[in-house]
């Protein structure tokens, strides 16, 4: 019995050395993408470059194709056209295990659906409108999935897409909705809300749109986060809205800076190792 016992022990032993060998694999991996999110969220200007090494340098498909929607990010901004980066990217790798939507997996990413907003809305900037008309195919093949078809950073590149072509109700409708807080029909990553929030309000103000007081606050919050100066700089808002107090701070900027760091490094690595504890 002792024997048994102890063979048991040394299996767990050595499947926990092995979950912690992979998990700092994981997190090494992740440090290193995030070299790349900093590159976007800084405006640097080798941002293309240090991103395509990245992709070059990365064995996780995974990693590969979130980077890549960085890229399109960093290729808008220089002029570059964007097709090709496209034409490789694959939301798979983003969203699917085996086949299948993953949940966790599909919000653990909700970062590069975020930043497929910010793509959107530089491709129409930069005419380069053939690039998010792409996009929306790629995404159509994921619509079969009713928990990614109704979520809400989902409609938000939708609606972002017919704010920036102008085609029906601009997306009107629809941001209301979600900055009146009637998004009950959807499904959402509720770390994001708050940002979601910020995108919407920002996409009113681009479409000039009346705007509450706390929807004005919701942006001057936006433009304070480096992801709200990357958007609101593209949509020519960050100067408008950018605002600092005589203090330098705001009494509720911890809570949307904390939404911010979902895109940054801190809260996507802790997020890792949790859900490698669940699995």
């Amino acid at each position: 019995m002792n024997q048994v016992i102890l063979v048991i022990l040394i299996a767990v032993m050595a499947y926990m050395i092995f979950m912690n060998v992979k998990l700092m694999r994981k997190n090494k991996n992740m440090k290193r993408y995030f070299v790349c999110t900093d590159a976007i969220l800084n405006g640097d200007s080798n941002a293309n470059e240090v991103i395509s090494d990245f992709i070059y340098n990365e064995t996780s498909d995974e990693l590969k194709n979130k980077a890549r929607v960085l890229k399109m990010i960093a290729e808008l901004d220089q002029g570059i056209d964007a097709l090709d980066t496209l034409s490789l990217l694959s939301y798979d790798d983003i969203i699917l295990t085996n086949g299948q939507l993953d949940k966790k997996k599909f919000e653990f990413n909700s970062d590069s659906f975020f930043w497929t907003i910010n793509v959107i809305i530089k491709a129409y900037d930069h005419e380069q409108k053939e690039v998010a008309e792409a996009i929306k195919e790629k995404l159509a093949a994921y619509e079969e999935y009713p928990l990614f078809k109704n979520d809400v950073v989902v409609r938000l590149i939708y609606e972002t897409d017919k704010a920036m072509s102008g085609y029906g109700d601009k997306g009107i409708t629809f941001f209301e909705k979600l900055l009146s807080g009637e998004y009950s029909e959807y499904t959402y990553d509720k770390r994001m809300i708050g940002f979601y929030k910020n995108v919407a309000a920002a996409m009113m103000a681009y479409l000039k749109q009346p705007l509450s007081e706390d929807d004005v606050e919701l942006i001057k919050a936006f433009a304070r986060m480096k992801a709200g100066k990357v958007m609101l700089g593209e949509l020519g808002l960050y100067s408008t809205y950018l605002e600092d107090d005589e203090n330098g701070t705001d009494e509720h900027l911890d809570d949307y800076l904390a939404q911010d760091e979902v895109i940054d490094a801190d809260v996507k690595i802790k997020d890792s190792e949790d859900k490698e504890e669940d699995q």
